[in-house]
C-alpha cells in the first residue's frame, strides 16, 4: 500500500489468515480480538488510515458453498455428464437450491467466483426502474444479479446487453425467461 501511494501503483495481494482464536488470557482478547485473523483486520485497517490509503480492503472467509447439494441425485454408472446437467436443469432440482440463511453478496461472489472474476473485483448497487441490482465487474466483464422475487420483459431495458443477468428462476414466468433468454445473457439461480 505505502509502494502504490508512493509510486501510483496498482499492486494487489492477498494475505491469508486462519482464523485461529486467541488466547483468552491475552490482551488481545480481553480487547475484543477474538481471532487473529481480527487482530490481522484492525491491523490493515489502521495502515489504510496512515496513509489515507483510498482503495480499502475486502474480507472474506472460507464457508461451504452457498448451493445445496443435491441429494436425491446419485450418478449411475451409464449417466454421463450432459444428462446430469439436464436432470439438475430440470424444475424439480430447482426449488430449494440455496442453502438457509444464503446472503445475497455471498452468492454474489461465489458465482462470480465459479465464472472466473477474481477476488478483487468490485461490486456496485443499481436502481433502474423497479429494479435493484448488484452489479459485479471486472475489465471487460459486467454481471447484473437481481434478487427481486418477480421480474417482467422490461428489465431488458435496465441490464446492457453485453452483461450477463443473473436472477432466480421462480422471478421470471415462461413468456420472460423465453424473452431474456433471446434478448440477454440469462443464467438463473
Amino acid at each position: 500500500m505505502d509502494l502504490n501511494k508512493e509510486d501510483g501503483g496498482n499492486r494487489k495481494y492477498i494475505l491469508v489468515q486462519l482464523p485461529e482464536a486467541t488466547d483468552e488470557k491475552s490482551e488481545a482478547y480481553k480487547a475484543g480480538y477474538k481471532k487473529i485473523s481480527d487482530i490481522t483486520k484492525e491491523r490493515i485497517k489502521r495502515v489504510i488510515k496512515k496513509l489515507d490509503y483510498k482503495d480499502g480492503f475486502k474480507s472474506f472467509y472460507l464457508d461451504n458453498s452457498n448451493f445445496q447439494k443435491f441429494k436425491e441425485l446419485k450418478k449411475r454408472p451409464n449417466d454421463s455428464l450432459e444428462s446430469i446437467e439436464k436432470m439438475l436443469k430440470m424444475s424439480i432440482f430447482q426449488e430449494n437450491i440455496l442453502t438457509q440463511g444464503a446472503k445475497e453478496i455471498d452468492l454474489v461472489y461465489e458465482v462470480g467466483l465459479k465464472n472466473g472474476f477474481t477476488l478483487s473485483a468490485k461490486t456496485e448497487h443499481l436502481t433502474s426502474g423497479v429494479y435493484k441490482f448488484t452489479k459485479l465487474y471486472e475489465e471487460e466483464r459486467e454481471f447484473y444479479f437481481c434478487f427481486d422475487q418477480k421480474i417482467a420483459n422490461d428489465i431488458v431495458n435496465a441490464v446492457p446487453k453485453e452483461a450477463k443477468l443473473i436472477c432466480y428462476e421462480k422471478a421470471l414466468d415462461d413468456s420472460v425467461k423465453l424473452n431474456l433468454h433471446t434478448n440477454l445473457d440469462l443464467e438463473t439461480l
